[in-house]
């Protein structure tokens, strides 16, 4: 045969050969990715938005195929003799493309498989992905037989169709390279396959005229931004999230900034403490308990449909102050948590590598926690982390007398099963009166911890949410069995939510929509009254407000700011929250208007959306087609808060935290 593989020549006439093989397999790669995208659910601004999605696809997947082409022709043109030449060429360009692709995908995993040598680990793992694109093509090459070609051709296409439903919403390179082996392992075996008699009575120029002419369109020609968002979904559009990356979609025009929030776009350097609330809403109060359960949702609570199973938290939650229109500043725990200990955003922090530990932590940044502040006050404060990088060392949160950790067993992250007991032990060891803030945050719900068996993701999801729901059981039953409970005051919340199909998406961290932005958030303490509140906050609420509670100024530059007035049923006290609401994590950046829009950019594949939360609570309908969309103030409102309000460092970027 004449792909990359041996030294054979170009076959008979009568044989498809490299070239014509290749186009096959390109054309089987095209077939399986048309009708990925068809099995999916319609845009929601209608047809125009498919069509288009499918002329890009095609286009796209020509582009490569032409490109293969060429390669091969090249390669029957100038080929190496040598049984093994083949194979080592195609490992080595299979290598040479895995470097710049591949490395973003796997670094992370290298870094903290082998601190020391993770360069080695990842051009290693590189290299094992060159490998088997060459085992492809010879596995192909020995199925290049009349009986077995079909095997191969077989394999080649459950590859491409695996494709769609492996590793979704993210790693485009990992996508890449399984198209490119299951595209590989079809041409191998058909290189010797007889040519059928269509081929020969095919006007050959004018179908390669409409591939190069699609192909150069696609490439040259970026699609608008409601096309390139619905290409973006498709994890087997392997060429789009790269089409996106080195293309810019325009700049906004900068809009009017509404007049309350002119003094948070700005770093806040300069601005004084804010004094603590007057009165106290709570003198006799000495404990504050804050835990948050990771990927909690906020509507899993509200509609009643899930309260048998999670009795405890519904019972604690129809006796809380609860903030029903409540969002997390990211959609990722270790931004959520940064963010939230710091009530700084991700860009206003200082990232940078941590060594013995994968990625970026915000361990140099030397912005105050407000358990440092509180434990400088003569508060005694304690942590309970469910993971290592919770500990005051990764700089997530700091200032904690007390870190309580131990590394799990069986389970990915610690359970709250461990660390609720150790939360009610410290409180047991309290002198009386003593001041106290204890945090947790409970992992279990986290999709890779628990080895609980259940058939689908929700399921699974509900029945780790109902280990954290005992424990929450037994927590609250202390506060009210023991003295300590009188005076003290428990917070439930979450980092994020959850995905399970919305907007194409599993899980968390790859959206800013309000699936994984709206989360839970409760007060609790022996005689408050019930009661919700609808007012818009976020978790950059939660520190000014811990600090107020204990009599504590807030930093001026933080930027939320005190639920207290609002919990002790001031009614003014709404009006007097004039920060703006932000969500911001990989280089994903959103911001809620009064009004009830959303506004979202993607710096990264620079993209825009715009959503009227009001009438389209489901964000689908994305009112930013162009750069003249009427929206387009909007987005330029959003970027002026991250351009005025970021850190500034001298040779520091905002950097991309997977």
């Amino acid at each position: 045969m004449d792909l990359p593989l041996s030294s054979s020549g170009s076959g008979n006439a009568g044989t498809l050969g490299g070239a014509r093989a290749t186009t096959l397999a390109m054309l089987a790669a095209l077939t399986v990715n048309l009708a990925a995208i068809a099995r999916s659910p319609m845009p929601a601004r209608g047809a125009h938005v498919r069509l288009a999605h499918y002329q890009y696809e095609t286009g796209h997947t020509l582009a490569l195929g032409l490109l293969a082409v060429v390669l091969v022709a090249l390669w029957i043109r100038f080929r190496p003799t040598g049984s093994w030449a083949g194979p080592a060429a195609l490992a080595a360009v299979a290598f040479a493309l895995g470097v710049p692709t591949l490395g973003e995908d796997l670094a992370g995993f290298a870094q903290e498989a082998v601190p020391s040598a993770w360069q080695v680990l990842l051009y290693s793992l590189i290299a094992g992905f060159a490998l088997v694109i060459a085992a492809t093509a010879w596995l192909g090459d020995k199925l290049a037989r009349p009986r077995l070609r079909w095997l191969g051709v077989a394999g080649g296409l459950a590859g491409l169709a695996l494709n769609h439903l492996v590793l979704r919403d993210d790693y485009p390179a990992a996508h890449l390279f399984l198209a490119f082996a299951g595209a590989t392992g079809i041409a191998a075996s058909l290189a010797t396959a007889p040519v059928p008699a269509w081929w020969w009575r095919a006007k050959a120029r004018l179908p390669v005229a409409i591939a190069f002419g699609l192909a150069a369109i696609s490439l040259l020609v970026r699609p608008d931004n409601t096309v390139m968002l619905e290409m973006l979904k498709h994890s087997g559009s392997i060429v789009a999230p790269y089409q996106a990356r080195t293309a810019y979609g325009g700049t906004a025009a900068f809009g009017v900034i509404a007049k309350s929030w002119e003094p948070w776009f700005d770093q806040r350097t300069e601005v004084k403490d804010i004094a603590p609330t007057k009165p106290r809403w709570r003198d006799d109060t000495t404990v504050v308990l804050l835990v948050t359960i990771d990927s909690l949702r906020a509507d899993l609570m509200t509609d009643g449909e899930h309260n048998k199973k999670l009795k405890h938290l519904a019972k604690l939650r129809k006796s809380s102050v609860v903030f029903t229109n409540a969002r997390a500043p990211g959609s990722q725990t270790v931004y959520t948590l940064a963010e939230m200990f710091a009530s700084r955003y991700y860009s206003q922090l200082y990232w940078t590598k941590q060594e013995g530990i994968r990625d970026l932590w915000p361990h140099e940044d030397d912005s105050p926690r407000f358990p440092e502040l509180l434990q400088k006050a003569g508060v005694r404060t304690m942590t309970a982390p469910g993971t290592r990088w919770l500990v005051g060392a990764q700089g997530i949160a700091r200032g904690f007398d007390e870190e309580t950790y131990d590394k799990p067993k069986g389970t990915r992250y610690q359970v709250s099963g461990w660390q609720i007991p150790k939360l009610i032990g410290e409180l047991e060891a309290l002198d009386e009166g003593q001041k106290f803030f204890g945090f947790t945050h409970l992992l279990d719900a986290h999709y890779t911890v628990s080895p609980i068996k259940k058939k689908g993701a929700f399921n699974k999801y509900l029945a780790n949410l109902a280990l954290i729901d005992k424990e929450i059981g037994k927590l609250r039953e202390y506060l009210e069995t023991h003295d300590i409970g009188k005076r003290t005051i428990l917070v439930i919340s979450s980092d994020h939510g959850e995905a399970f199909g919305e907007h194409g998406t599993k899980h968390h961290r790859v959206s800013l929509y309000d699936e994984l932005l709206r989360v839970p958030l409760w007060v609790w303490t022996p005689g408050i009254k019930a009661k919700e509140i609808d007012t818009p906050v976020t978790l950059m609420d939660v520190g000014p407000t811990v600090l107020d509670i204990f009599g504590q100024s807030t930093p001026g530059i933080y930027m939320g700011q005190t639920l207290v007035p609002i919990i002790r049923g001031d009614k003014k006290a709404a009006k007097k929250l004039t920060r703006p609401i932000v969500a911001e994590g990989r280089l994903k950046k959103a911001l809620l208007f009064s009004d009830g829009m959303k506004a979202i950019v993607d710096d990264r594949n620079y993209t825009m959306e715009l959503y009227n939360l009001k009438v389209d609570p489901g964000e689908l309908h994305n009112l930013i087609q162009d750069n003249n969309s009427p929206g387009m103030a909007r987005i330029g409102i959003l970027r002026q808060f991250f351009e005025k309000a970021q850190i500034r460092r001298k040779g520091y970027e905002i950097p991309f935290r997977p």
